[in-house]
């Protein structure tokens, strides 16, 4: 392939379908800016990391700026405030007097060829404007971004960026800076997480927002009442209801009650963003018997961020682990961190990969997978929280819903639409 030989493109793609290697080829063919999209579970973060991989064997480190502090510690990168020095302005202006006033983020942007965007869909168009415009006076280089190559990864009909007040969403792809970047995409259609042909169907209907018989059935027919099932996860839409629920949970359990602290080490300011966005809390409460979500992916495959089990033993330095799935495993602690633009250490939080599990939000839940969850619908409001809380669940039968209003839920952004409309149109001719 253009950027790459062909035994180590060959080497890289072998292990991903049709679909997959199509976007594959648009990243490792040309420098062209991507935006890689896809629904939930195609894979969006696999292909990412293909290529990543295969830049780093030729010496390219390829950094990632993140929408969030926690998207940015579980692909090993930087926000994407940080990344460009945006600071907490929210108008253009005063963002890039900021950012310009500051000699790292110079050099970071100077120094950096190609740069991945990662859950592009939860930026808002001012901070990407303003951080095209930075890269462009940083780099002063007659081209979008400074000439840096972007490769945008996310799906717009996911989680939405944050407006203030009760305005229009303010979607990264209304600002000129998208338009001017000329973005190819790279699509990805074909579902990995699930297999179930009829799920994925219904999947489709709650990401573009069809509200079919189908839809409407699948609902009713996943509705309980009330869960006494210990064993499955609650996903909630608000905070203080999944607290609220994983407090109660653990106080109902005799056994006493023991605690870890997480340690963190490096930069005052990005442990400062490692407390507040790592999957794993700054004290970590657990009990024998407690229910618990695994946070990060197993080196040895025992398991994925989002398996679930119950603690049945903890000794010093190793927590015993049943899994939902059956097998008992002991977890040791794991590293995670947050790096600069060259891959380098910016700071650390060492603690065992835990937290409860009685409950999570759909925001906490980005990245992982379920095989069951109780999906909670009274606190939905965004656009694209239903289809993000269904979408974790591998299989129909795993879903069960509470507090469904037949007139609720289901929210999508009609300008989401028209710009897949646009966007699939462009394909056509690429």
């Amino acid at each position: 392939m253009g950027l790459f030989t062909d035994e180590s493109y060959e080497n890289a793609a072998k292990t991903m379908n049709d679909c997959q290697k199509k976007a594959f080829d648009k990243l490792c063919d040309t420098n062209d800016n991507i935006f890689l999209t896809g629904g939930a579970g195609t894979g969006k973060s696999y292909v990412l990391k293909h290529f990543r991989d295969l830049s780093h064997e030729y010496g390219d480190f390829v950094p990632v700026a993140a929408s969030t502090g926690a998207a940015a510690i579980l692909v090993g990168g930087q926000t994407f405030h940080r990344m460009f020095g945006l600071g907490v302005a929210s108008d253009v202006t005063s963002a890039v007097t900021v950012a310009l006033q500051k000699p790292s983020v110079i050099r970071r942007l100077q120094s950096i060829d190609t740069l991945v965007i990662d859950e592009v869909s939860m930026l808002p168009d001012y901070a990407i404007t303003a951080a095209e415009r930075v890269a462009y006076l940083a780099r002063k280089i007659d081209a979008p971004w400074g000439g840096i190559r972007i490769i945008a990864v996310g799906d717009f009909r996911q989680l939405p960026p944050v407006s203030k007040g009760y305005g229009p969403r303010p979607w990264a792809f209304l600002s000129e800076a998208w338009k001017e970047s000329n973005f190819r995409c790279a699509m990805l259609k074909t579902p990995v997480r699930s297999i179930d042909p009829e799920f994925v169907k219904i999947l489709h209907d709650a990401r573009v927002g069809n509200k079919t018989d189908r839809f409407v059935a699948f609902l009713a027919k996943r509705s309980i009442s009330k869960s006494n099932k210990e064993d499955i996860p609650r996903i909630y839409g608000k905070r203080e209801q999944v607290d609220q629920h994983n407090n109660l949970k653990l106080s109902a359990i005799s056994h006493a009650e023991q605690y870890f602290e997480t340690k963190y080490g490096g930069i005052d300011s990005s442990v400062a963003l490692l407390r507040k966005e790592a999957p794993i809390p700054e004290v970590l409460v657990l009990k024998i018997g407690a229910f618990v979500m695994l946070r990060n992916n197993d080196s040895e495959g025992r398991w994925v961020n989002g398996t679930t089990g119950f603690v049945t033993s903890i000794r010093p330095g190793q927590i015993q682990v049943r899994l939902s799935s059956g097998p008992v495993v002991e977890v040791e602690e794991a590293l995670f961190m947050h790096t600069d633009e060259k891959g380098n250490t910016l700071a650390t939080a060492t603690n065992y990969p835990l937290s409860l599990a009685w409950a999570t939000t759909i925001h906490k839940s980005q990245g992982a997978t379920f095989d069951e969850a109780v999906i909670d619908l009274s606190s939905i409001w965004e656009p694209g929280q239903l289809y993000v809380a269904l979408s974790r669940v591998r299989r129909p039968e795993g879903v069960h819903i509470l507090n469904w209003n037949k007139g609720a839920a289901l929210k999508v952004d009609h300008r989401v639409t028209e710009f897949h409309l646009e966007m699939l149109e462009g394909m056509k001719n690429d």
